[in-house]
């Protein structure tokens, strides 16, 4: 048996709702950041890596976009050190939203043959005109 500790940074003050805990085994994809932007990972069971590393491109695009949106309109800029989404087996709510992780039921989005459950996103490089969206190719 191995154990690991990990020390973590000191943050700013949150309520202890706004905070997340994932256990068990995952792996873990790190997208590309300019300066100035936080860290996007995507974090997921082994047996998911397939659906994960087909679609953390459009995850990571979707994140940014939103990220930038948000900042823009309410002229503050994101204010945490990282971004992660969490994505966990059989998790009862489809996904909750803490401070820089959410955690989403895993079939959620990364079952994206099933649409019974599969959220379908959508986003726009300007939100005041849909018609230009354009998604980046994974490549």
């Amino acid at each position: 048996n191995k154990v690991f500790i990990h020390i973590f940074k000191e943050t700013q003050k949150l309520s202890t709702y706004l905070y997340a805990i994932a256990a068990g085994e995952y792996e873990i994809i790190v997208g590309e950041y300019m300066p100035g932007e936080p860290p996007l990972r995507i974090i997921y069971a082994p047996y998911r890596h397939e659906e994960a590393s087909e679609q953390c491109h459009i995850l990571f695009y979707l994140t940014k976009m939103a990220i930038k949106f948000f900042e823009e309109y309410l002229h503050c800029k994101y204010p945490f050190s990282k971004y992660d989404q969490v994505f966990v087996p059989n998790y009862q709510w489809y996904a909750m939203e803490n401070a820089a992780c959410v955690i989403y039921d895993e079939s959620v989005i990364l079952d994206v043959y099933d649409t019974s459950r599969t959220c379908l996103l959508y986003t726009s490089p300007s939100p005041r005109d849909l018609s230009t969206s354009r998604m980046p190719s994974s490549a």
